[in-house]
């Protein structure tokens, strides 16, 4: 939901690379924003060459702003232009993912999301190694920053979106 929200409130705008660890999630997520009318496509390692290089064209002209990619197992990764948003939907869990995610996205005006939750504890310790990295090889404290997130913003969007998430069965992706 909360990727959703930031799409659909414009805190997350341009063009936008959406990494997950698995192709089943990379499709729920385009099936998710399908249903509300938001191009989007999944770039997979498994996919034919002429397929990637259609999808990356499109997405270089801008007839869609949402790639949906898997964070590892491209024989030779998919070059895109002006990212201007990598969102890690699954967090990295080393620094060299962290890092490849980075390189996606244009220096100057990008940035990098990771969406973490609290409750699991790996993905924090995971931040927490990647926060004292880029702490040891940057001199800087500052490269992680918390965005709080204020939920009765969002509740009026949540019976939707919780409306298509149940929608989305195994069979359906």
């Amino acid at each position: 939901m909360l990727l959703f929200a930031c799409v659909k409130l414009a805190i997350i705008q341009g063009k936008t690379v959406i990494l997950v660890n698995d192709v089943i999630q990379a499709y729920r997520i385009k099936l998710f924003f399908n249903r509300f009318s938001l191009k989007c496509f999944v770039l997979a390692p498994d996919m034919p060459k002429n397929q990637i290089g259609s999808i990356t064209h499109f997405f270089h002209i801008g007839q869609f702003d949402l790639i949906v990619m898997l964070h590892t197992g491209y024989a030779v990764r998919p070059k895109l232009k002006d990212v201007q948003v990598v969102v890690n939907f699954d967090m990295p869990v080393s620094f060299n993912s962290y890092k490849e995610s980075g390189q996606l996205v244009n220096e100057e005006l990008g940035s990098v999301v990771s969406f973490i939750n609290p409750k699991s504890q790996e993905e924090m310790e995971a931040q927490a190694l990647l926060a004292h990295k880029f702490e040891k090889n940057f001199g800087r404290d500052d490269m992680f920053l918390c965005i709080p997130v204020t939920w009765t913003e969002l509740a009026r969007l949540k019976s939707r979106v919780e409306t298509v998430v149940n929608t989305l069965s195994a069979k359906a992706v």
